[in-house]
């Protein structure tokens, strides 16, 4: 069992990563980022300052959790794939990186999370 949610998500994961450069490209102006989230969910929950805290907490540890799993992904990715794989992929994982510079998802993005 355990083998088959590794499958799943080596298999969500890759997914991501392949629809990356998609994602950078769409007009992410009408969602919202993790702090408009945080404004709907206290809005429509009334929630309170230790649950606002406690969210906030898992958010930031989740987020944690998905940059190691993202990183450890990379990683297998490149073990599987030949050098000259490899260095294409390097040169894709850099090009969405210059697409990120100046914003998570890309200079124009307006959501919250890239005005960091």
């Amino acid at each position: 069992m355990t083998r088959n949610k590794n499958v799943w998500m080596l298999a969500a994961m890759a997914a991501a990563v392949w629809s990356a450069p998609l994602l950078a490209e769409h007009d992410h102006s009408k969602m919202g980022g993790g702090k408009d989230r945080m404004e709907m969910m206290d809005k429509k929950l009334d929630l309170t300052d230790d649950q606002k805290a406690k969210i906030k907490a898992l958010r930031e540890s989740f987020r944690d959790e998905m940059k190691a799993m993202h990183e450890k992904h990379q990683a297998a990715v490149s073990a599987i794939l030949s050098p000259d794989q490899k260095a294409k992929f390097d040169k894709m994982k850099d090009k969405m990186k210059d697409k990120r510079k100046d914003g998570k998802h890309g200079k124009d993005c307006d959501m919250e999370c890239c005005k960091d």
